[in-house]
């Protein structure tokens, strides 16, 4: 059975969180498999208290996406005699290897009652940022901090301009080009299949950037409005933002004994935009429903073009023109979604907020409120999610979604 099948068939859910590493050489070697980091101590950690909270977002303001905005994760690891210290210390798991760049895999599994196995379920992928001062020892040398930076994010980082050659001026090729070397396909999965800009920018004028500026902030202005870049299980996807409710993959119903609260509901016209300049020049989109009048101004300066420009503030502005109400779910946790990932919800009941969502005292456990009623959204009614937020202390994931 399935870590979807278990979560949607069974009340009383047994977690696991399973952290994994893949250490590297001062020759900048990788161990070949990945090793389950609790097998690597002898006091083993209890790893579902390591990680209190995880999230994945795209910007609030309806013009503004670009690289999905993964936060870094801390992991906070028992760490009484320097278990998870640096490569000095003898004790330690990463004595013999650099702690710095560190490959770091998270999965999140629900126990089958049935056969007594776990499926589990990739929720984060990325490196250990030995350099960043959140990676540090607590004052009474208990616990170990490790600042983990999501994969993607981490590697277009470190590499700026001046760093490679990319001849491509088209975005989709630009894009590709650039990530299909090994700097990136050593730790990720490249596909031109998986890289479909919103709009496909038809030159981008390099003479515009500098060579110091990060790729990251580089492919983030370029997606500004139309597209973004993410990784998932390790491929790397550049996709549209602008979804329809037809065709792709039919849309994910929780159940209503899943369903825990709806709340924070907004009707979205604070992020309509029906008219749109490119700044210092005369272009422009103009909505043909011009009711709130609210505007905004672009400026992206390796697009000079003006086709160029003015398909992106087209198909920006397809996007912000239309009011579209969102609102937030909480559910008991669930990995298996992402971003942009279609929602369908069932109306029906959900349980108080007063309720005891997951029985920390035992993880087999769950113990529920009395359910009272509510009806809140059709069943045929397709959502789209822009924000998760994982509590794995708690055993909940908030969803903020939002009307395709």
């Amino acid at each position: 059975m399935s870590y979807n099948s278990t979560y949607l068939k069974y009340n009383a859910l047994a977690s696991d969180l399973k952290i994994e590493i893949k250490r590297v050489n001062s020759s900048g070697v990788y161990e070949t498999q990945w090793k389950n980091i609790e097998k690597l101590v002898a006091n083993q950690v209890i790893v579902h208290d390591s990680i209190p909270t995880m999230s994945y977002k795209l910007p609030n303001e309806s013009y503004s996406y670009g690289v999905l905005q993964v936060p870094d994760c801390t992991l906070k690891l028992l760490s009484v005699n320097g278990e998870f210290s640096s490569q000095d210390n003898s004790n330690s798991i990463f004595n013999g290897f650099i702690r710095h760049k560190t490959q770091v895999l998270i999965s999140h599994g629900y126990k089958n009652p049935i056969t007594d196995t776990i499926d589990y379920i990739e929720v984060y992928r990325g490196f250990i940022n030995e350099k960043s001062k959140n990676t540090k020892v607590s004052n009474n040398n208990t616990y170990q901090d490790l600042f983990i930076e999501d994969a993607l994010t981490f590697l277009l980082k470190e590499y700026t301009f001046a760093d490679f050659t990319v001849t491509s001026r088209v975005l989709n090729d630009l894009i590709y080009e650039l990530l299909n070397r090994s700097e990136f396909t050593n730790f990720l999965s490249v596909n031109s299949n998986n890289i479909t800009a919103g709009y496909n920018i038809q030159y981008i004028d390099d003479a515009e950037i500098e060579g110091q500026t990060q790729w990251l902030t580089i492919l983030q202005d370029l997606s500004i409005g139309h597209s973004y870049l993410y990784q998932k299980n390790g491929v790397v996807y550049y996709k549209p933002i602008n979804q329809s409710s037809a065709g792709g993959a039919s849309p994910f119903r929780f159940n209503s004994d899943k369903i825990i609260r709806f709340d924070n509901y907004s009707d979205g016209i604070k992020e309509v935009f029906e008219k749109l300049y490119w700044r210092d020049t005369a272009l422009s989109f103009i909505s043909p429903t011009n009711i709130y009048n609210r505007s905004k101004t672009f400026d992206i300066e390796s697009i000079t073009d003006s086709t160029d420009r003015l398909n992106v503030l087209a198909a920006t502005g397809t996007r912000t023109s239309k009011v579209r109400s969102k609102y937030k779910i909480k559910v008991v946790l669930y990995v298996n979604l992402f971003i942009l990932d279609k929602l369908s919800v069932i109306a029906g009941d959900y349980i108080t907020d007063d309720s005891l969502v997951w029985g920390q005292g035992n993880w087999d456990e769950q113990d529920w409120a009395p359910i009272v009623g509510a009806s809140f959204s059709d069943s045929n009614f397709v959502w789209t999610i822009k924000e998760i937020v994982h509590n794995f202390s708690s055993g909940t994931t908030e969803l903020t979604v939002e009307e395709l």
